[in-house]
């Protein structure tokens, strides 16, 4: 399954195309040449923000390093456990000498794990909603460029194509 879309953030939808069984080619001027029948699947090209939690979602807890390190280990607590308090997801830091330098390296690293349980999750809700378009899905038209044709499958009425695709879809009506 391959996606055509315009590069940036541009509002125009993303248009998915489900090769079944063919191949795609490319041209020169980006003609693409399909070989099979296509389905295609319109769902809006999204980009959620990153937003940081509030301070009062985490539960943050300091203690003494563990391991090798001598007196100021054992002495300091510079170990850092940051947990998530939604989620239940924590991360643990004893990586340097600093409680500040752990802390910020733990909550980077929840941060991305938070981030990537929410793109998950956003992405089975897509990936659910394609498979319900598809299983829903019935021809519409059929475009046949061998015989140089439109099929309107709800009207029965056929069309020349080149008419069709110059804007001519009164022809179908």
């Amino acid at each position: 399954m391959g996606c055509v879309h315009n590069a940036g953030g541009s509002p125009h939808p993303r248009v998915c195309l489900e090769i079944m069984g063919g191949s795609v080619q490319y041209a020169a001027g980006g003609i693409v040449h399909l070989h099979q029948p296509v389905r295609v699947c319109l769902s809006p090209h999204t980009k959620s923000p990153v937003n940081n939690p509030p301070m009062k979602e985490f539960k943050v807890r300091y203690s003494r390093g563990t391991g090798p390190g001598g007196q100021h280990k054992n002495k300091v607590e510079t170990c850092v456990v940051i947990i998530h308090l939604k989620s239940g997801l924590q991360e643990k830091c004893e990586d340097t000498r600093s409680r500040a330098r752990n802390q910020n390296i733990a909550m980077g690293r929840l941060l991305r794990r938070l981030e990537e349980v929410k793109l998950a999750k956003e992405a089975e809700v897509r990936n659910t909603l394609r498979k319900e378009q598809i299983k829903a899905q019935r021809a519409l038209r059929t475009y046949n460029y061998a015989r140089s044709e439109v099929v309107d499958h709800r009207t029965g009425k056929r069309a020349n194509l080149r008419k069709v695709l110059d804007g001519d879809i009164d022809l179908l009506k």
